[in-house]
């Protein structure tokens, strides 16, 4: 089973991307902004859900250096926001897609979906 790690600080979309998300994933979550990079090489995730607005943090900076680490840069990130006008800035941090909160479920299981498979595509090159 492939592995799916959220990173929101917001407990109640946490909990609900883990019930949402446990059916065909297996899923981890990360609240609190100082444990994602321990958390990220002792899960070894094949795709991250990352909040632009965590407590503290930017995700788009964490993206960043997700995608400059060589240990990580080969892990698809999905950004989510509930502020659309973050967009824009997105793809200069290295974010491979974004979804603007709320979301319907079809949309973010396309999305992943779709990650997963072009990096299958580039594993198999």
């Amino acid at each position: 089973m492939q592995k799916l790690l959220v990173i929101d600080d917001d407990e109640d979309i946490s909990a609900m991307l883990f019930l949402l998300l446990r059916s065909k994933f297996e899923v981890a979550s990360i609240i609190k902004s100082e444990d994602i990079f321990q958390r990220i090489r002792s899960f070894e995730p094949d795709i991250i859900l990352l909040d632009v607005f965590l407590t503290g943090y930017d995700g788009r900076v964490i993206c960043k250096q997700l995608k400059f680490h060589p240990s990580s840069k080969h892990i698809p990130v999905i950004m989510l926001s509930g502020h659309d006008e973050v967009y824009d800035s997105i793809s200069k941090y290295g974010a491979d897609d974004f979804i603007l909160k709320p979301f319907e479920a079809d949309q973010l299981f396309s999305k992943i979906e779709k990650q997963l498979a072009q990096k299958q595509a580039i594993r198999d090159r």
